[in-house]
């Protein structure tokens, strides 16, 4: 676990992990198909989750925790509305949910990239977290933030973390 992994840890222990977040094409853990890698299709995973009663709204990021990816952001969703439905899947790359905003991410791009690592750097472990909020952030769709500024954020605006549930995936490009 590198310190970034470890700086996540100690912010996420003060919330529940009340949101189980899954996915049926893949396991916890697992290394990552390569269509949904830029090695392939580069379609982001279809990922389900179970919803909290007193949450209004939820956020989504994956980001990479690599030493070498430095934080590096592949999908950063900070306002979704979900109402029944407690799933994500992503016709080109780009979310289809109504009243939510997805803003930009690593790539430059708002939308999901897939990993994409480096050349002989090893084993990269990205990290889904599914957010759920009592409140909606406002927040820019220009703007890409990380796990831990995201959290920042929420509190300086007064908005309460329900629980959270996480998801990894590994990939090595070789």
């Amino acid at each position: 676990m590198n310190n970034y992994e470890t700086q996540i840890k100690n912010i996420l222990h003060n919330y529940p992990n009340n949101i189980s977040l899954s996915s049926k094409f893949m396991n916890h853990g697992s290394t990552f198909d390569s269509k949904y890698t830029c090695d392939g299709t580069n379609i982001m995973l279809p990922l389900y989750w179970n919803t909290l009663p007193n949450a209004v709204s939820y956020a989504l990021l994956c980001i990479d925790t690599h030493i070498i990816a430095n934080k590096w952001v592949h999908l950063y969703i900070p306002k979704l509305l979900v109402q029944k439905k407690n799933e994500i899947k992503y016709p080109n790359n780009y979310p289809s949910m109504e009243n939510s905003m997805v803003a930009t991410n690593s790539f430059g791009k708002r939308g999901y990239g897939g990993p994409c690592p480096p050349e002989k750097s090893g084993i990269h472990n990205y990290y889904f977290y599914i957010v759920g909020l009592n409140g909606i952030v406002e927040e820019s769709e220009t703007s890409c933030k990380d796990i831990v500024e995201f959290i920042e954020m929420c509190k300086s605006q007064n908005i309460e973390i329900l629980g959270y549930g996480v998801f990894q995936g590994k990939y090595e490009k070789k």
